[in-house]
């Protein structure tokens, strides 16, 4: 017999710790001290050098202009490092978290204005346990943005659509807000997402529902207000600035801007994305199928909609987790009616009871790298399989306890072993030792492209520097190369230091 969540009694508790784990999963990252890739590279050190060339109209990254995405993301970068006192991942990562938060909040609000306030609750601990979720709501990217921008305003029109009067009115008007702070995270693809989400969240009377579409035309027009605005700003600066929109906007549909990756790439990134609640989702999935249900229809929709661009990356599934985690919260609130429903929660059980183990025994064998937090984390963990055995020794699966230790399991797998699995620190390491030997007021110079983690990790950018004139530098100076200088001594440098990553990738520093 399935256990009851949604009484009174429970559902603040299970509110409550649903909302404090998602938190502990996505601030577990903070403490990381190693940027996560070029992508979080480039928002970062693109915020970074807006502060240090106090130019907050034209984005620079490396010293070149980057007009490749609009400018929120480093807007809120180069605040939180203001705010922070300096450029830090934590302070970045932070305001990520924030919205994940956001994203929470804004499913759960179109969760409760579908459906009712069972299926509201379980959509909490359902989203936290995305694979996916956790993953890029722990990076500083434009994605997050996106997501929680989008749902947030689809969450607005979920309700507008069942309010009347002055109430509607605000919901709209916070619906076309987050639409034009969507535009200035990631540009025209928001349009996209929530056009299609807010056709799907509406009710199925629509004949009872009067709309003046001119007022809606209104509210689009405003909403792409502060895009063009910022766009008409940057153009005065920059007159080609028009043709790299247009490249990096209609090169993802016609195929300039092109990855790799088979237009099929989205399907099984799909089902690793909402893991490990996958059994859930392809079974809520199917029913929905059948029965022509509107979150199918809106997740089938977005999903149509990537494999038409040309891009093929994980993180653009981002703004489908909405509908994806209605589905399975609307598939495991009315699980009492399905006859599958015992196969469903003992094979869950058994997948978590056996995620749980292979993390602890993974965990046991890297104790030496793992913290006190991961060692908190751990406990949690064995704490919600003992709750798993003991639901198993009464024969009565709960589904707060499955759902709970699907949340750790993605937290501590995601948060916790791989954050605590060796890193090529090398560029890390290298900007450590420029910051502590070569002084601010001391020029450093660089020849070649350098990875711009380590511009952002020395909150500085080296000044280019070209080889033939390297010897008419006066001293004291630095030079960093990814190549070693020929016949240093000669044009007037002294090696210093020499380091290479995992990859192959050597740096040479020299002194004047």
């Amino acid at each position: 017999m399935l256990s009851r969540i949604d009484h009174n009694h429970y559902h603040t508790l299970f509110v409550v710790l649903a909302l404090v784990l998602a938190t502990l999963s996505l601030a577990v990252h903070l403490n990381a001290t190693v940027l996560n890739g070029i992508h979080e590279s480039r928002v970062l050190e693109t915020g970074r050098e807006m502060l240090e060339l106090d130019n907050w109209i034209v984005p620079h990254f490396s010293g070149e202009v980057r007009l490749q995405k609009p400018p929120l993301p480093y807007w809120v970068s180069a605040l939180a490092f203001k705010a922070a006192g300096e450029p830090t991942l934590a302070a970045a990562r932070f305001v990520v978290t924030l919205l994940g938060l956001v994203m929470l909040a804004s499913t759960w609000l179109i969760a409760r204005a579908m459906f009712n306030r069972r299926t509201a609750l379980l959509v909490l601990p359902v989203m936290a346990s995305f694979l996916l979720f956790n993953t890029e709501f722990s990076k500083a990217t434009t994605d997050p943005y996106l997501a929680a921008l989008v749902a947030a305003a689809i969450a607005g029109f979920a309700w507008a659509f069942r309010s009347s009067g002055k109430t509607r009115a605000i919901y709209l008007f916070l619906a076309y807000l987050f639409i034009a702070l969507a535009l200035l995270a990631k540009g025209p693809i928001a349009l996209a997402f929530i056009g299609i989400g807010a056709i799907f969240v509406r009710p199925k009377a629509t004949e009872t529902i009067r709309w003046a579409w001119r007022w809606h035309a209104l509210g689009v027009l405003l909403s792409l207000f502060p895009i063009l605005a910022w766009a008409l700003l940057v153009m005065q600066q920059l007159p080609d600035a028009y043709a790299i929109w247009r490249f990096e906007v209609l090169g993802r549909i016609t195929g300039e801007v092109e990855e790799l990756r088979g237009r099929w790439f989205y399907l099984p990134a799909l089902l690793m994305a909402v893991s490990p609640l996958m059994l859930p989702f392809v079974a809520g999935l199917v029913r929905s199928i059948f029965q022509r249900d509107r979150l199918v229809l809106w997740l089938l929709t977005g999903l149509f909609f990537l494999m038409l661009m040309s891009s093929r990356k994980a993180a653009y599934l981002l703004p489908l987790m909405t509908p994806a985690a209605l589905i399975i919260a609307r598939y495991l609130a009315r699980l009492d009616e399905y006859k599958e429903r015992g196969y469903i929660l003992w094979i869950q059980l058994l997948t978590n009871l056996l995620l749980t183990a292979a993390l602890l025994g993974a965990a046991f064998a890297w104790q030496q790298h793992l913290s006190w937090l991961a060692a908190g984390v751990g406990f949690l963990l064995l704490g919600s399989a003992a709750f798993l055995l003991r639901d198993a020794y009464l024969a009565t699966p709960s589904l707060a306890s499955l759902l709970i230790s699907g949340v750790l399991i993605t937290t501590f797998y995601n948060g916790i072993l791989n954050a605590s699995m060796p890193q090529d620190i090398t560029l890390y390491n290298l900007s450590q030792y420029l910051n502590e030997h070569v002084p601010r007021e001391t020029a450093l110079y660089r020849q070649g492209d350098l990875d711009p983690r380590l511009a952002f990790h020395t909150d500085r950018l080296p000044v280019p520097i070209d080889a033939t004139n390297s010897a008419d530098v006066p001293s004291p100076a630095w030079l960093l190369t990814r190549t070693p200088l020929h016949e240093p001594a000669r044009l007037g440098w002294s090696a210093v230091l020499q380091t290479r990553s995992r990859n192959g990738s050597g740096y040479f520093l020299y002194r004047k």
